[in-house]
């Protein structure tokens, strides 16, 4: 009897841990094809994307070799535009508050398209978060679009399947909805700010 018993406590475990491998294996793959699918939007050299935040707004564009990066901070109306050249090497960041100034960014422009908890390069870090069993990983539409939907604790997000690019995240209410648009930038869109309209400080 006791045989017996042992027998199906391992067949339930063996049946356990083949499930729990075919759902590791499948979510690695939907992990794996997001990774794949943001990359190759993350490449295109005319983009551009506005994110609404609690307590900012945030828009960049890319033309090119050129990027440009606006922050406005919703609390006390004021932003902050950086800009950058790859061609040029220029990377300046420019301040709109009570005084108009400007300075080397030196790093701050942020060059890519917006990302969540499920981006990573690194397969296994890939392999950890497949594994991980408190990361839910399931399918919702958002505004009409056939997304990923993940949760993990206190966090969510939705993923466009089409483009692996993240559209909506909530983290203890603090909020991000996100709206991109390709091959529609212009060079007004990218343009520089007028040098002579601040004060270079330092």
């Amino acid at each position: 009897m006791k045989h017996k018993l042992l027998h199906i406590i391992i067949t339930i475990i063996f049946i356990l841990l083949i499930i729990l491998g075919v759902l590791a294996i499948s979510r690695f793959f939907i992990l794996s094809k997001i990774q794949e699918n943001n990359e190759f939007y993350e490449s295109q050299n005319n983009c551009h994307y506005y994110l609404e935040g609690n307590n900012a707004i945030t828009e960049y564009w890319r033309k090119d070799s050129i990027m440009k990066l606006n922050i406005k901070y919703l609390d006390n109306n004021s932003d902050m535009i950086f800009w950058k050249n790859l061609d040029t090497n220029e990377d300046l960041i420019f301040y709109n508050s009570n005084e108009k100034t400007y300075s080397n960014s030196n790093g701050g422009m942020i060059e890519r398209l917006p990302i969540g908890i499920t981006f990573t390069e690194n397969i296994g870090t890939r392999i950890l978060m497949a594994i991980n069993p408190t990361l839910y990983i399931g399918s919702k539409e958002y505004n009409g679009i056939n997304c990923y939907y993940i949760k993990q604790f206190d966090y969510e997000e939705f993923i466009d399947k089409e483009t692996g690019l993240i559209l909506y995240s909530n983290y203890d209410n603090d909020i991000r909805k996100i709206y991109y648009t390709f091959d529609e930038v212009t060079d007004e869109d990218v343009k520089k700010p007028n040098i002579q309209e601040y004060t270079y400080k330092e």
